[in-house]
C-alpha cells in the first residue's frame, strides 16, 4: 500500500463491504480490480484487500441506493 491517501480515498471498506453495495461475489470483486474497474489496497502482505470508499464505482453505487429511499 504506498498510494493510499485518507484525504482523497475516503475511508477504507472491506471486501465483505464492496460485495454487499455492488451486489456482487468475491470473484466478481477480483475480476473488477483485476480489470482496473476497481482499486485495491493490501495493507499488509498476507492480509485482506482494502477499498477507498472515494472511487467512483463505489460513489456511483452508494448514489444509486440514495436514489431508491
Amino acid at each position: 500500500m504506498t498510494d493510499y491517501d485518507p484525504d482523497r480515498d475516503g475511508v477504507l471498506l472491506g471486501n465483505a463491504d464492496v460485495c454487499r453495495l455492488l451486489h456482487v461475489s468475491r470473484t466478481q470483486l477480483a475480476a473488477y480490480r483485476a480489470d482496473g474497474t476497481l482499486r485495491g489496497y493490501k495493507i499488509h502482505a498476507r492480509g485482506h484487500w482494502k477499498y477507498p470508499s472515494n472511487q467512483p464505482t463505489l460513489v456511483e453505487a452508494r448514489a444509486a441506493l440514495q436514489a431508491q429511499r
